[in-house]
């Protein structure tokens, strides 16, 4: 019952992912993720300020755009 929702040891395929990583790339994007959430909180800080509702939500709306590009 398993083995037909698991691909379980077999001779032929020893190894079911074979690749490499680019350091310098996981670096970058490392960077990237903390930089960005690092601009949306500090967007979101913003939006407790703000004197208007309007301000508020284009605050909130610009973070969190931010926040999913970057991703």
């Amino acid at each position: 019952m398993i083995s037909s929702f698991f691909y379980l040891e077999s001779a032929d395929h020893p190894q079911l992912l074979h690749g490499q990583h680019d350091h310098g790339l996981m670096l970058l994007s490392m960077v990237i993720a903390v930089l960005a959430s690092g601009f949306a909180l500090q967007v979101a800080s913003l939006a407790r300020v703000a004197g208007t509702r309007l301000a508020r939500n284009f605050s909130l709306l610009s973070g969190s755009i931010t926040l999913a590009g970057s991703i």
